[in-house]
C-alpha cells in the first residue's frame, strides 16, 4: 500500500514519536512509538479531498523551519504523487511556529477523519 501523506512528530522531551500515514486505499494509520492503530478509513471522495488539501497547502513552497534554542519537537511532512509532485517539509520549531497553510491542512484532515467515523 502506498501513502500520499506521511507525518512524523518527534518530541525529544517526552521521548515520543508519532506518525500518521494516509494511504491511497483510504486507510489512515496512527503510529505511536512503533504501535500502529487504524484511525479511520476514508472513502474515495475523502481521499480526493485529503489529497486536494495537501496540494492546497503548497508545502513544497515552504522553507524548512529551524529549531530555536528551546525547541525540542520536530514535525516532518512527506507527500507523494500530489499533483505529480513529491517532497518533504520539516518544521523543527513545532508547534511554536506553524504556517497558516499547514494549520489549514491539519484542520481539513481532522474534519475528514471525524466525518469518516
Amino acid at each position: 500500500m502506498t501513502w500520499y501523506l506521511r507525518t512524523r512528530y518527534e518530541d525529544a522531551r517526552r521521548d515520543e514519536v508519532r506518525e500518521r500515514l494516509y494511504l491511497d486505499n483510504g486507510e489512515v494509520w496512527f503510529v505511536v512509538n512503533g504501535e500502529r492503530a487504524l484511525r479511520c478509513r476514508f472513502d474515495s471522495s475523502q481521499v480526493e479531498a485529503a489529497r486536494a488539501a495537501v496540494a492546497a497547502a503548497r508545502l513544497e513552497s515552504l522553507a524548512d523551519i529551524s529549531a530555536g534554542a528551546d525547541d525540542l519537537a520536530e514535525m516532518v511532512y512527506e507527500w507523494s504523487a500530489i499533483d505529480g509532485r513529491s517532497g518533504r517539509w520539516t518544521n523543527a520549531a513545532y508547534p511554536r511556529v506553524l504556517p497558516e497553510s499547514v494549520d489549514q491542512l491539519e484542520d481539513a484532515l481532522l474534519t475528514l477523519e471525524e466525518a469518516s467515523g
